[in-house]
């Protein structure tokens, strides 16, 4: 029980590395090279966010052998994606009340950046695990 109430906050953990993975690069990226697409750096983070996301599939690897799930289920998808749902959750709130006279600024960038990581980070989990259940049945 114990290990099934800590393995969601491991696949949260893997946030950190992305999140700032995707400043460095695109930090970089800005320096020596400048962004593309009307200089805004949006369609770069979305890439960098998306090659840095296969940190996950890893991550998912490391709670399948912590929590030793013999055959996944939806529910473990939802508990150990929970923090990911609450980001989710968070992020969209955020961007409802956001106001577009006022422009984007770094703070509305790092929240979409956590948005596009939450969301890969669900899709990577629910795309391994149903590959895990589908492995076991056959």
């Amino acid at each position: 029980m114990f290990k099934k109430i800590i393995s969601p906050l491991i696949y949260i953990a893997f946030l950190i590395p992305i999140f700032i993975g995707t400043i460095f690069l695109l930090a970089i990226v800005e320096k020596k090279i400048g962004f593309s697409f009307g200089y805004s750096g949006h369609a770069e983070m979305l890439v960098f966010i998306l090659i840095l996301s296969t940190l996950l599939w890893p991550a998912n690897h490391i709670m399948i052998k912590f929590e030793k799930l013999q055959k996944p289920e939806i529910l473990d998808h939802f508990r150990q994606a929970v923090l990911y749902y609450v980001l989710i959750i968070f992020a969209v709130m955020f961007f409802l009340r956001f106001d577009y006279g006022t422009g984007f600024g770094l703070g509305d960038a790092y929240m979409l950046m956590i948005l596009m990581i939450s969301v890969s980070a669900v899709v990577i989990n629910a795309l391994f695990l149903f590959g895990q259940h589908v492995r076991k049945i056959l």
